[in-house]
């Protein structure tokens, strides 16, 4: 069973790797750091298989805007970056490729729904509730 297969229960879509170094939200992807982690992979003699993509960088906002495109029946995590790569921004972050190239602005994930609803539940039942005027009859 091959590396995909063992991660994701399903055999590996292509016949090309493309590795990817998910960090934290605010990590500075911009084609100046990209080239240097890039070249500094190769350096080491990481990511040297001919059929091995260069690597590429997301952050959890940028996971959580393909996962709002998944929602609504757009492209994978995989065509996404396959076509960065093929890209005039193929330096830039995922975030403006997916901004200025595929010209989509996802929503927040469905999973976000209730999140700011149940954070904000302690101030509103805390704030007096207002008062509601008699009404005309």
């Amino acid at each position: 069973m091959g590396p995909a297969a063992s991660l994701t229960g399903a055999p590996a879509v292509g016949d090309r790797r493309l590795p990817l170094l998910v960090l934290p939200e605010g990590f500075p992807v911009n084609p100046i750091t990209l080239t240097v982690i890039r070249e500094r992979a190769r350096r080491r003699g990481l990511f040297m298989r001919p059929d091995t993509d260069p690597v590429e960088i997301v952050d959890i906002e940028e996971l959580e805007m393909i996962e709002a495109l998944q929602e609504a029946s757009g492209p994978s995590l995989l065509d996404i970056l396959r076509s960065k790569q093929s890209d005039s921004l193929r330096n830039a972050a995922v975030r403006d490729h997916i901004l200025h190239v595929m010209r989509v602005h996802p929503d927040a994930p469905a999973r976000h729904g209730g999140l700011l609803d149940s954070a904000l539940k302690p101030l509103v039942n805390a704030l007096p509730q207002p008062h509601q005027s008699p009404s005309t009859s």
